[in-house]
């Protein structure tokens, strides 16, 4: 019994490490992660403001909303989890800008044996985790973070059937305002703004004409829209 347990909780652990590889190098070949997600998957993650995430809109929507449900967004089934894997990836390759290495910024998690513990079907593990091959691609620094995975487990297979991510978003968004990067919201906001500028750069507003004052001492005001002279008469363009 002592070596049984002993061998599932190597495979366990295991499992939660392949999936934060596979999600960290944004894995496309769906065969990897079927074999180690059961059917009915959730995954669990912090919603985050310096990506994009799969569900955009109900990420906008819970904004106002102090709910757990605005904190985090939940991912069910592989085809989800590997489009929030290629949303990160998406934004891995932002940093640094684009300096001529053609590698791919991936994220490497390290994770402790001595920092696993398992509870029946339930495992919980600590992990430190950063970007690599972002100072290739011109950033000064890598971004570094820690967080914690809690996952539950078939008993028959020893596949995952939930799986729920933890990490500090303020501190990667502190690394990223040292980079000098935005967040997507931010961008949305400047876009908004040049548009608005735009928009008041094409209106044709009057303009006002002060003339010098005429042999019988009136001034006269005039603008594209006509003339008013100081007697209170007033002609209009025809």
């Amino acid at each position: 019994e002592a070596q049984r347990n002993r061998e599932q909780r190597e495979v366990r652990f295991r499992v939660m490490e392949e999936f934060l590889k596979l999600r960290g190098r944004n894995e496309t070949n769906s065969a990897r992660w079927i074999a180690i997600l059961e059917e009915g998957f959730t995954f669990t993650l912090p919603r985050t403001t310096y990506r994009h995430i799969v569900d955009e809109d109900q990420s906008q929507a819970a904004d106002s909303n102090t709910s757990r449900a605005s904190l985090e967004q939940v991912l069910r089934g592989p085809d989800a989890v590997m489009e929030d894997s290629k949303l990160l990836s998406n934004f891995l390759q932002t940093i640094g800008g684009d300096a001529a290495d053609g590698s791919q910024i991936q994220i490497s998690h390290r994770c402790d044996r001595k920092r696993f513990f398992m509870d029946d079907n339930v495992a919980f593990m600590d992990f430190a985790a950063s970007s690599v091959g972002a100072v290739n691609k011109g950033a000064t620094n890598e971004i570094f973070f820690k967080g914690s995975m809690r996952a539950s487990f078939s008993p028959a297979s020893n596949k995952l059937i939930s799986v729920d991510l933890t990490f500090d978003t303020g501190c990667i968004v502190l690394q990223l305002e040292r980079l000098g990067m935005g967040t997507p919201n931010e961008a949305h906001a400047a876009a908004a703004a040049a548009e608005a500028e735009n928009l008041l750069d094409s209106l044709q507003m009057p303009q006002i004409f002060v003339e010098k004052k005429n042999a019988t001492g009136t001034v006269s005001v005039s603008s594209d829209d006509g003339e008013r002279s100081t007697d209170g008469t007033s002609s209009l363009a025809a």
